[in-house]
């Protein structure tokens, strides 16, 4: 883009380049909330992420909200086993059953973490998947635990 700006009295011309952030291709929502890569932002922000599954909307009386998942908290194991990345993230969560209890260990925003048990509710809040297919540019959707 170009820009006319003035600068200690005098008009300049800058050329400045954007950069694309179009950047989320996957979002899976478990339990009320919704988890995705960090995006651009946050990657500015922090220098070492707790992990790669990162909240970024929790829905209200749904059981995130209830047991204290946040808005800008990073998920990094469930029922104890690593959740580095949302692969791994999904796989753990298709496996507990509903109505049942997990544990699921956090990181907040400003790294300090916490723990905290969550009661599952299939039939309410239900786990899926929406990913974004590269070479169509169409979204997919996924239930599981329904």
């Amino acid at each position: 883009m170009n820009f006319k700006v003035v600068r200690e009295g005098h008009v300049r011309d800058l050329s400045i380049r954007l950069v694309d952030v179009n950047e989320t291709d996957e979002l899976i929502i478990f339990a009320g909330c919704i988890v995705q890569k960090p995006h651009h932002a946050v990657r500015q922000t922090m220098l070492n992420l707790p992990s790669e599954v990162y909240c970024t909307f929790r829905g209200d009386s749904s059981p995130a909200a209830q047991y204290g998942i946040y808005a800008t908290n990073f998920i990094t194991h469930v029922n104890e086993i690593p959740t580095p990345c949302l692969n791994s993230f999904l796989e753990n969560i298709k496996a507990i059953p509903d109505n049942t209890y997990c544990k699921i260990r956090l990181v907040s925003f400003d790294n300090v973490p916490f723990a905290i048990s969550l009661k599952t509710n299939y039939h309410y809040f239900p786990t899926g998947q929406l990913k974004k297919d590269q070479s169509s540019n169409e979204w997919t959707q996924h239930e599981f635990n329904s």
